[in-house]
């Protein structure tokens, strides 16, 4: 699982790193703490060039309400004993929030690191996990686009992918890792920080 994570934005490197056309005007600022409903930079499949806002928190297009589902697990609802080990069907893609995304609505979360807590204690005993050079790096992530009907708002929203646990999360006792994507990324290129504030 990953709750919270870290955003600080530095647009002339992600112009650079991630190929994207400098935004028109910022509408996100740093946020050290992203939470489920908060604005962040994600980079989707249909606008690769572009740095769009969405918000943490996917709601599907054929929700009734507003959702929060900051998390897209890949196993689905298998591997329900989240074995480390665990290299079965991804069953995200029967899941009736994710199947659709998962096909054809893929995107990149931009992070600097990520919080996450032991299995028992979760949040309530935060652990920072970032790169030990503290580059920055992205996760595999979800997104739909929701309309409310009541009010003609429209809602861009993400989730983050998960899946089992790695070397860094299961270092600190969690169960989960979120799907990181960086091609130089390697166990022993994490740094763990102990926060013991709560969010």
């Amino acid at each position: 699982m990953c709750g919270r994570f870290v955003q600080v934005i530095d647009i002339e490197l992600f112009v650079t790193r991630f190929g994207v056309k400098r935004p028109g005007h910022i509408t996100v600022q740093d946020n050290y703490n992203v939470a489920p409903g908060d604005l962040a930079y994600v980079i989707t499949n249909d606008k690769p060039d572009e740095l769009q806002a969405f918000r943490f928190g996917l709601t599907p297009k054929w929700a009734k309400q507003p959702m929060y589902l900051i998390n897209a697990r890949s196993e689905g609802d298998l591997n329900k004993e989240d074995r480390p080990d665990y290299s079965g069907e991804l069953g995200i893609i029967n899941k009736p929030a994710f199947r659709t995304s998962i096909r054809s609505k893929r995107c990149l979360v931009i992070a600097n690191g990520y919080f996450e807590g032991p299995k028992k204690e979760k949040l309530s005993k935060p652990f920072h996990l970032y790169k030990k050079d503290k580059s920055v790096f992205t996760f595999a992530g979800i997104w739909d686009t929701w309309a409310n009907n009541d009010t003609g708002e429209v809602v861009n929203s993400f989730s983050i992918i998960t899946t089992v646990s790695n070397a860094a999360t299961n270092g600190i006792g969690h169960h989960r890792s979120p799907v990181i994507l960086d091609k130089r990324m390697s166990a022993n290129g994490w740094m763990i920080h102990c926060q013991w504030k709560k969010f």
